[in-house]
């Protein structure tokens, strides 16, 4: 046991090493955690008791002693019966063998950081098996070496959860855009005789017993009718339903869409409020960064989106986002370089910027740029989020003298000095990295414009007046929402003199 618990601790220091400064974690005694309550119920985590416990089969152990100075990632181990010093376990469910806690969704790693990856039997059993092979390759090193099996005939089995199975051009579809296949085949524990006796043995098992008595004693031969054949016969129409569901040749659903106002309680509150903003445009307009949360606009409104790079760009860059919520982006945009000199005056009848001027080196100019584009008469919606409703709680708040010392200096653009902060509030465990970690965790923070300005829902207003008094106060506000009144952010609108 002792010696178990030293090459934990030596393994967790070097986990340490390559965990993305942007994300979050609890470090227990054995493992990191990076799973907050928030990320189960988005994925719908359950609590099991199933142990999943196997042990590897000779490929694996292949791979494995290749490696034996790198690292290799066991994603979705299970609890394996025996504790290897290059390979981290990263799984769901906190055996003592697991040393990472998450989901393959969302591998807390940064990028090219593992000599070789394991997914054995495992794909299956998560909600998104495209974004887990992604990010599966996104942490891979270049040259580095995936193992991955999955199920195609096997039944329905739950650890905790039995999604998708996959045919082999199905397993390769999900990573040929990222990585070269080598080679596809079915080992020895995946050949067809595991399927079936899989099959045989849990039918029988859930037969009664005179029934299964019966079933065992019918010939292969007897089996090779016409499937309609059977359907009145004991073994078929006496099996219990969750057998007919763990062995089923194909399952059915039916659903019905629920109207708006049933479905809204799951929307967001902050969503729901934004939704009352968006009533009251209509014409022609721009969003500006729509992210994964584009305005859901009335069928009045046309929009073109634009953003500082393109949508495949943001999916690279922000793999934890939901790619699904991604719009295709007219416009690239820089409003920090060149505002929104792509547009003539008083060209659109709304603009909507949420979530954007936080990350902005000049602010000021991003608004009055908005201003200017707008028609008389014209719409400006703006929403930010309030620091205390997100991780900039310990932030001090940014004054608008601030800006304007920052937007006067040289050079006129972000630098990875500006995002120091993270590190002192935020990201604290970098506070006594090295001085290269903490210049690498910088320049990610840039590359990814983290927020640059905080506010909270008062002084984001004051920020408004302050700007808008610039303009001669052309602008005139209809309707807003504090944080404290959607529980995340200020959001309002403005009409155009």
């Amino acid at each position: 046991m002792e010696d178990f618990l030293q090459k934990k601790e030596i393994k967790l220091r070097k986990i340490e090493e390559i965990i993305s400064p942007t994300k979050d974690y609890i470090k227990n005694k054995n493992n990191f955690d990076f799973l907050p309550n928030s990320l189960r119920k988005e994925y719908d985590l359950k609590t099991t008791e199933n142990i999943s416990a196997h042990g590897y089969d000779r490929f694996a152990r292949e791979l494995i002693e290749k490696n034996r100075e790198g690292l290799i990632l066991d994603c979705g181990s299970g609890k394996r019966p025996e504790y290897q010093d290059n390979v981290v376990n990263f799984e769901i469910v906190p055996y003592e063998t697991t040393d990472v806690l998450g989901i393959g969704e969302k591998l807390p790693f940064i990028d090219n950081c593992f000599d070789a990856v394991l997914s054995l039997n495992v794909l299956e059993h998560v909600r998104d098996p495209f974004k887990c092979a992604a990010e599966i390759s996104r942490v891979l090193k270049p040259e580095g070496k995936l193992y991955c099996v999955v199920p195609l005939m096997c039944p329905y089995h739950d650890f905790p959860d039995h999604y998708y199975n996959m045919t082999h051009s199905g397993l390769k579809n999900l990573f040929e855009d990222f990585l070269e296949i080598d080679n596809q085949d079915v080992i020895a524990s995946g050949l067809p005789i595991f399927s079936l006796t899989w099959i045989l043995n849990s039918w029988a098992s859930g037969l009664d017993d005179e029934t299964r008595k019966s079933f065992l004693e019918m010939s292969v031969q007897e089996l090779l009718a016409d499937p309609v054949s059977y359907l009145e016969k004991p073994f078929v129409k006496n099996l219990a339903k969750e057998k007919n569901f763990e062995l089923a040749a194909t399952t059915a659903l039916w659903a019905t869409k629920p109207s708006l106002n049933i479905n809204d309680q799951d929307i967001p509150l902050f969503l729901q409020k934004r939704t009352e903003i968006y009533k009251l445009l209509n014409g022609r307009g721009i969003e500006i960064g729509p992210f994964e949360h584009p305005a859901k606009l009335s069928d009045n409104c046309t929009v073109e989106y634009c953003d500082v790079i393109s949508t495949e760009e943001a999916k690279d860059l922000f793999p934890e986002v939901d790619h699904q919520n991604l719009v295709e982006i007219d416009h690239i945009i820089d409003l920090d370089q060149n505002g929104l000199s792509n547009f003539e005056n008083e060209k659109f009848d709304f603009v909507i910027i949420n979530h954007v001027i936080e990350h902005l080196f000049n602010p000021v100019l991003a608004v009055l740029e908005c201003i200017r584009v707008l028609r008389p008469n014209g719409h400006l919606v703006i929403a930010v989020p309030d620091k205390k409703y997100t991780f900039d709680q310990e932030r001090p708040l940014t004054t608008f003298q601030s800006i304007k010392d920052r937007i006067k200096r040289e050079p006129a653009h972000p630098i990875p000095e500006d995002y120091h902060e993270m590190i002192t509030y935020i990201h604290k465990k970098l506070i006594n990295a090295s001085a290269e970690a903490q210049k690498n965790a910088l320049e990610g923070f840039l590359k990814r414009r983290e927020h640059l300005n905080i506010w909270d829902s008062k002084t984001f207003n004051e920020f408004m007046i302050q700007v808008l008094g610039l303009q001669n106060d052309s602008l005139k506000m209809k309707k807003k929402f504090t944080a404290d009144e959607n529980q995340f952010e200020y959001i309002a609108i403005w009409e155009k003199g």
